[in-house]
């Protein structure tokens, strides 16, 4: 009888519960501000359930039934809704638009954790600059954003040849067996190849900017940073906007956009196109202008809407470079009536024949497919192509010395696949699948001048290394063992001298002055030994014969070169073979680099809380990878005297390969990171992290001298606190500690089958760097929001190795790091009336002292400098979406003169070069929001 009651009872439950879930209603909608741009992680509350939007602006949830309701739509930086409604039946649309608030500081949402969450919520130090942001201090370009991102720099040599430093690491090799140390991505596919990362900012959702390794959730490159750019996607609604600026230095700027949907419709498309260009700002003497930019780029973006408020994009891009020539200006050598000064005039002989052509194609697939109400699978694929062609004077002078061609070119394909799992408060996380594939190849044509390349490197070369070697090859003869080594030297060090200059003069006032021969070496000599009483430094056992030979003590080039003939017959065809030989004006040689990437990663993440308000975070990627590098540099056929006398080939600058080198290698691996957090309050957060960041090995693949680096691994310890007051304040503060072992770096070394340096990688050992990171933004009042940011970065390699052996660069501050930089700025907006508002918005940023090497050498470093910056205009509103804005911009309005680089390719062949910062623009600029 008790079975047969509590199985009535059961089934009355069971009933009961089918009753009332048949009762409860569904509500959905959309949460977008007063333009009807979606907005995610707004909590909408209809008690007794709430929901948050998801990155579209979707919510759903349900009540028990019809009825009135008070509803509560919160996000901060709008202003909330409180209101009721009335609950008519299922399924029923309810959309909300929220105003922004009188004060505005407004924390944006971010996908680095790849959900969408407020940046506030997020474990990580993460700057992030928003689409809207973006446009109100009218930033276009990638290097722009530094002064925006404490502890970041990013600096655009050019377009092939961009440099990215995160917390003082830099990641700027060309060399594509050379592996990224930061990812730079968009819309989470990688582009971290400088021949294929420096992407035109326009149409942009926001640019999120993390610090420290995030291997986990960004991929192999992630070893100290990761920049990810996610550009706007279309949106239910017919939108136009158009941006266009005309400045000095002819600079021109067009950017549009046409968006298309409705609200009834499963599909939408977005176009969107930019134009930038600008004449370069030093002016080529050889004709031309250098330092200038000309880029043309399209997109198409098409959305479909999936019936479970998923989502698949379909995202077509291609961008074209054809820019100017890059100023790399000697620092040794001036122009005609010029100085040495990498902000004026240059000459560099190529003139209008220097340059840079571009292509990069992409195409990338994204897909959110919601499961179920805790699962969402998620994939990500892409498919890049790029091509770019840098005719370059790598000697910075009016004479041909080196005039390289590198063209660099590839493709890489991804595909990632992710399954989220979100169960509310209590457990957000992910895990998931990556392959990568890249082939990436560099080739590069150098053309040189023998008679220029002789008086500028070559002559003073050998005149050193014959010097040098003197003392040694002296006391090899038997006869000189009891003689006085220093008198021998006296007598020839001014022979050699005169056959090699070491102080030649390359120009004479900007005017190129060639060697067209090498000279009579015999000549020279026999002038040199008869201008001194040689007999003293004669063994007596020889003076006898020396006088037959010598009686008048004048020695005759025919004697001399007779003795050499006789005594030293392998040296006196060498001799005879470069003594008045012609110097080519017009070598030609190349070298071929390749690397290849397969990589296939598994990953996992996820957040627990262990209580309201505190948090872990824990996450592991571990990868497989094949790693192929390889070289080539086939003899040429073009005649080089100094090749042959230097080399024992024809190859003056690449070793000789004829086949190619290729080297492999499989590697293990994986990185990972713990976090917690304590959010304290519901707008302010403290956190702590421990991260492991690894860049992958290097296969530095050289004839006679190939080696494989260690992969380079870093371990991060982090403390940081962030949050929003009243949304008047919003701030962050970070400190963090970086241990480094296998630190990878280059430096200039002689190596076997070149004539100058070579650039080597280099396994530099032990390096540490800490830094604190901060920034702040305050709304002063209605019409006045001030903020600033500052970075301070101590990264240095360590004074012992692993083994306690003193390092190489012992000491050293990384390149390109500042050890200050901080940015001040402020936007005053006031509406003069409904339809009328004013702006200013001026900015100040500051970065100190930086070395462009890490050999630290002063005169290759640029001494700290400020750059200031200003917008000021006019908006007038027709409707919340029908917008003109006319305003005055000035980028560098104080024009500072300062270096971006320096060192670069002429340093090679002791030419170091030197390119100048972007001079003081102003324009004028049109908008218009339809």
């Amino acid at each position: 009888m008790s079975a047969l009651k509590t199985s009535l009872l059961l089934s009355f439950f069971i009933i009961l519960s089918g009753i009332s879930y048949a009762q409860s209603i569904k509500l959905s909608g959309r949460i977008t501000d007063i333009q009807g741009n979606p907005l995610p992680e707004a909590n909408v509350k209809i008690k007794p359930a709430q929901a948050k939007s998801d990155a579209n602006g979707q919510y759903s949830l349900a009540v028990p039934a019809i009825g009135q309701y008070e509803v509560e739509v919160i996000l901060m930086g709008f202003e909330k809704i409180n209101q009721s409604i009335t609950v008519q039946g299922d399924n029923q649309a309810l959309d909300f638009k929220l105003l922004p608030a009188d004060y505005q500081i407004q924390e944006v949402m971010i996908s680095t954790q790849k959900r969408v969450q407020n940046k506030i919520d997020v474990p990580i130090t993460i700057d992030v600059l928003g689409g809207q942001k973006l446009n109100k201090l009218n930033l276009q370009e990638l290097n722009e954003l530094s002064a925006f991102t404490p502890g970041v720099q990013l600096e655009i040599q050019s377009a092939n040849n961009p440099a990215f430093a995160i917390r003082g690491i830099t990641s700027d090799n060309l060399d594509p067996r050379s592996q990224p140390r930061v990812s730079l991505s968009m819309d989470a596919v990688s582009i971290s190849r400088p021949s294929l990362a420096v992407a035109e900012l326009y149409d942009m959702e926001r640019v999120e900017i993390a610090k420290g390794p995030q291997g986990t959730l960004l991929g192999r490159s992630a070893q100290i940073g990761a920049i990810n750019l996610i550009r706007k996607k279309p949106v239910k609604d017919q939108l136009v906007d158009f941006k266009a600026q005309y400045g000095n230095y002819n600079k021109r700027l067009i950017n549009g956009m046409y968006n298309y949907g409705s609200e009834t419709s499963a599909f939408a498309n977005r176009f969107a196109f930019a134009y930038n260009a600008q004449d370069g700002f030093v002016k080529n003497l050889s004709g031309g202008r250098l330092n200038g930019k000309n880029t043309l780029a399209f997109r198409n973006s098409s959305r479909f809407f999936l019936k479970n408020d998923g989502t698949m994009d379909l995202v077509l891009s291609y961008q074209r470079d054809d820019a100017p020539g890059t100023s790399f200006k000697s620092g040794v050598w001036r122009p005609k009536n010029g100085d040495l000064k990498p902000s004026t005039f240059a000459d560099l002989d190529r003139g209008k024949d220097l340059g840079i052509e571009r292509d990069v194609y992409s195409a990338t697939f994204l897909q959110d497919h919601k499961l179920s109400d805790t699962w969402t699978l998620s994939t990500v694929t892409g498919f890049n192509r790029y091509f770019a062609r840098e005719n370059f004077d790598a000697d910075g002078t009016a004479a041909p010395v080196l005039n390289p061609t590198d063209r660099s070119y590839g493709n890489q394909f991804s595909q990632e696949l992710r399954l989220n799992y979100d169960k509310g408060s209590k457990f957000n996380g992910f895990v998931g699948l990556n392959y990568f594939f890249e082939n990436s190849k560099e080739h590069v044509n150098l053309r040189v001048n023998e008679q220029y390349l002789f008086p500028a490197f070559v002559s003073g070369q050998i005149s050193d290394q014959i010097i040098q070697q003197l003392p040694s090859v002296l006391k090899m003869i038997p006869a000189a063992e009891k003689l006085n080594i220093a008198q021998y030297g006296g007598l020839i060090n001014p022979a050699v001298n005169r056959l090699f200059p070491s102080q030649s003069p390359l120009l004479l006032n900007g005017v190129p002055q060639p060697t067209t021969t090498l000279p009579n070496l015999y000549k020279i000599f026999a002038q040199e030994l008869s201008s001194f009483n040689i007999m003293p430094f004669i063994p007596e056992q020889y003076r006898g014969i020396a006088n037959w030979m010598i009686p008048n003590g004048l020695i005759s080039p025919e004697v001399l070169e007779g003795l050499v003939g006789t005594y030293a017959p392998e040296q006196a065809e060498l001799l005879n073979s470069i003594s008045s030989a012609p110097l080519n004006p017009n070598h030609n040689e190349s070298y071929s680099m390749i690397g290849k990437t397969h990589s296939f990663d598994i990953f996992m993440d996820g957040t627990y809380s262990l209580t309201e308000k505190l948090k872990l975070t824990a996450g592991i990627r571990g990868t497989y990878e094949r790693i192929t590098g390889a070289y080539q540099s086939q003899e040429t056929t073009d005649p080089s005297i100094i090749a042959q006398f230097r080399n024992k080939n024809n190859n003056l600058l690449s070793p000789v390969a004829n086949e190619w080198i290729t080297e492999f290698k499989d590697y293990v691996s994986y990185v990972g990171r713990l976090a917690m957090n304590y959010k304290f309050h519901p707008s302010h957060n403290v956190y702590a992290t421990v991260s492991k960041g690894r860049r992958p090995p290097v296969l530095y693949v050289w004839p006679g001298a190939s080696k494989n680096l260690k992969p380079e691994i870093v371990w991060n310890y982090e403390l940081g606190v962030k949050g929003v007051h009243n949304n008047i304040l919003s701030y962050s503060l970070a400190g963090y500690y970086y241990d480094w072992s296998s630190f990878q770096t280059t430096r200039l070394v002689p190596v076997d089958g070149v004539i100058g340096l070579q650039q080597v990688a280099e396994d530099a050992g032990k390096a540490r760097s800490f830094g604190v990171e901060s920034s702040v933004e305050y709304q002063i009042m209605k019409f006045m929001n001030i903020y600033g940011n500052y970075a301070f970065v101590d990264a240095k390699f360590n004074d012992k190795d692993s083994d306690g052996n003193t390092q190489l660069y012992s000491g050293n501050t990384f390149r390109m790091t500042p050890k200050h930089s901080f940015t001040v700025g402020m936007d005053i907006t006031q509406m003069i009336d409904e339809k009328k508002q004013i702006y200013f918005r001026p900015n100040y940023s500051y970065k100190s002292k930086v070395y462009f090497e890490d050999d630290n050498r002063e005169y290759l470093s640029q001494k700290g400098y400020a750059i200031m910056n200003a917008t000021v205009g006019i908006k007038f509103f027709s409707t919340a979406k029908r917008t003109m804005d006319i305003s005055l911009f000035g980028k560098n309005i104080l024009d500072q003169k300062f270096i971006m680089d320096a060192g670069n390719s002429g340093d090679n062949i002791g030419l170091p070069t030197f390119v100048a910062g972007a001079r003081g623009t102003y324009g004028v600029s049109l908008g218009v929001s339809l």
